[in-house]
């Protein structure tokens, strides 16, 4: 004798609709994939400012490292540019 799988409903990944038994996709309407596949793309955007955000903050941070330790006033002064630059 085999076990029967318990049945659960199926809901939709945007609404949560209950999805009927014979329905094979993951949303109710087009309207809701369209709209999941628009909430995804921000989201990634999003990291990736946040990605870029972490970069140039670490870049910056080196630079002033540099500054801290040049000895002399023209080595400052390219420096300061390229901070000024990234700013």
């Amino acid at each position: 004798m085999t076990k029967r799988k318990p049945f659960r409903n199926r809901y939709c990944m945007q609404c949560g609709e209950i999805l009927p038994a014979s329905f094979q996709g993951s949303f109710c309407s087009d309207q809701c994939n369209r709209t999941m596949k628009a909430q995804r793309g921000n989201v990634y955007a999003i990291g990736q400012a946040e990605i870029h955000d972490a970069l140039r903050t670490a870049k910056l941070m080196r630079l002033h490292a540099e500054l801290d330790r040049c000895a002399t006033h023209w080595e400052r002064a390219k420096i300061q540019a390229e901070i000024d630059a990234i700013k």
